[in-house]
């Protein structure tokens, strides 16, 4: 008997490497390499804890022990998963309807449950910074369709959102390396207002109150463009003037060396004598 325990705890092994999980996940950690999560250097062990393992399992299904603290990652059980990084957005989410019900059939129809869980909208595996119009495309459309007034309040925060992340960003590009000599404080302090605002919404939207989050948006787009458009203006005026100068300095650089080699073809002649 002793020597049947000992031989069971043998072939039993306790995962603790994200590197030991994709020996097995494959396909998973392809996805994963390529994610939000991966360049946060978050991993398996980060989301799913560390299991103990049988390598020698007959079937699949029975490698996996489910010794605690694991946690499978099914749809059902993503928001406890997620909630351990993510606690606002899922707080958020559980204020909508979506989230009032989390016990969902993983493989359910789109048509025949509504949307639940984090795994509704993001793959975990992949995930990629998150876009508001794949996801109604993919996902929101499944269930609102036509003109219903769901719809129509998502398109509409879509159609103030997406340009005011647009010019946050190119903002934030800009002010990377601006150039000497332009004053940027205002558009710094715009920047962080607008990141603020940024911070929120993409927290907020989990909530699913779309003309909310709308309403937020609408004065602070204006607010971000009137700083950034006078900015990009100077800052191409200013750059217009540098090359004007420099290509006026190779201009008189080629003028002068032209003259320089008039000069020497008259002192000293236009050939070399040979010995």
């Amino acid at each position: 008997m002793i020597e049947l325990l000992l031989a069971w705890c043998l072939v039993q092994e306790r995962v603790t490497s994200d590197a030991r999980c994709m020996e097995c996940h494959a396909k998973e950690a392809a996805q994963w390499k390529t994610s939000v999560h991966a360049r946060h250097e978050t991993g398996c062990i980060s989301c799913h804890k560390s299991d103990e393992v049988n390598p020698d399992a007959k079937e699949k299904e029975k490698t996996h022990l489910q010794r605690k603290p694991f946690l499978s990652g099914m749809m059902n059980t993503s928001p406890a998963i997620c909630a351990t990084c993510h606690g606002q957005e899922t707080a958020k989410f559980k204020e909508s309807a979506h989230g009032a019900d989390e016990n969902v059939e993983p493989k359910g129809k789109w048509s025949a449950k509504k949307l639940q869980g984090c795994l509704s909208c993001h793959e975990p595996h992949g995930t990629a910074v998150a876009s508001r119009s794949a996801i109604f495309a993919e996902r929101c459309s499944h269930c609102h369709k036509g003109n219903s007034p769901q719809q129509k309040k998502m398109l509409s925060y879509i159609a103030a959102a997406d340009p005011f992340d647009a010019e946050l960003a190119a903002l934030k590009k800009h002010l990377e390396h601006p150039l000497p000599g332009i004053p940027t404080a205002k558009a710094e302090a715009a920047r962080d207002a607008a990141e603020e605002t940024y911070r929120e919404m993409r927290v907020s939207q989990h909530s699913c109150k779309f003309k909310e989050l709308e309403e937020k948006i609408r004065p602070a787009f204006p607010a971000l463009r009137a700083v950034y458009a006078p900015l990009k203006e100077q800052s191409e005026s200013a750059s217009r003037s540098r090359r004007k100068y420099f290509f006026g300095f190779l201009a008189l650089m080629a003028v002068n060396l032209v003259l320089l080699r008039a000069w020497c073809v008259k002192k000293y002649g236009g050939e070399s004598h040979k010995a």
